[in-house]
């Protein structure tokens, strides 16, 4: 196994909300790369809680243990995942589709305490306010069907809603990059105190 490894955090998501963001996608042209849209596999989607980039094995173990430390402060608490977005917003050029996630505290305060431990080990603070949310797809390029799609998006009648999650646990994933798309895998498993 190679030493450096991409990895992030995130929380994973269910079976039902992996089922329900592939209908929304399919029925939305999200996964049509003619209109320049990439999505995500739908197995592939979750909170992301930070983007790590390529660490080693020792820093994995590090983060690992900090991960198991910080994940038994925490309680298990409901999660819907709701709403569409695009950012940087849907006027101006939007290169990313997303699926909103609430409530904000809990999982902000999450992302701070995670932000906190990986400080100590030498790790960047993010600099952009944490904004949960899952990809749905990408961008790639813009033609008259991409801007039919996003139209669609915007004028929805309804706010879309995907589900409710269980947030008990959080994961630290490696990234494997292929032809084929990314293929996760998880390094460890920390579940919240069920206390």
């Amino acid at each position: 196994m190679e030493n450096r490894m991409r990895t992030f955090i995130a929380i994973p998501l269910n079976a039902e909300i992996h089922q329900n963001l592939a209908v929304f996608c399919r029925e939305h042209g999200l996964n049509s790369r003619d209109h320049g849209f990439r999505s995500v596999k739908p197995e592939n989607i979750h909170l992301t809680l930070k983007f790590l980039g390529e660490i080693d094995q020792s820093q994995a173990k590090k983060i690992s243990l900090a991960l198991a430390e910080l994940s038994s402060q925490f309680r298990p608490f409901s999660a819907r995942l709701k709403g569409i977005g695009a950012f940087p917003n849907w006027k101006n050029h939007p290169r990313v589709i997303w699926v909103g996630a609430e409530p904000l505290e809990p999982l902000k305060t999450i992302f701070q305490g995670i932000d906190q431990a990986l400080a100590r080990l030498g790790i960047a603070s993010d600099r952009k306010p944490f904004s949960p949310h899952l990809t749905l797809a990408r961008i790639s390029f813009v033609n008259p069907g991409t801007e039919q799609a996003i139209r669609q998006l915007q004028n929805l009648p309804h706010e879309p809603e995907f589900g409710e999650l269980t947030v008990d646990r959080i994961n630290l994933y490696r990234s494997v990059l292929l032809p084929g798309g990314p293929v996760y895998s998880i390094l460890s498993n920390h579940p919240f105190s069920a206390q």
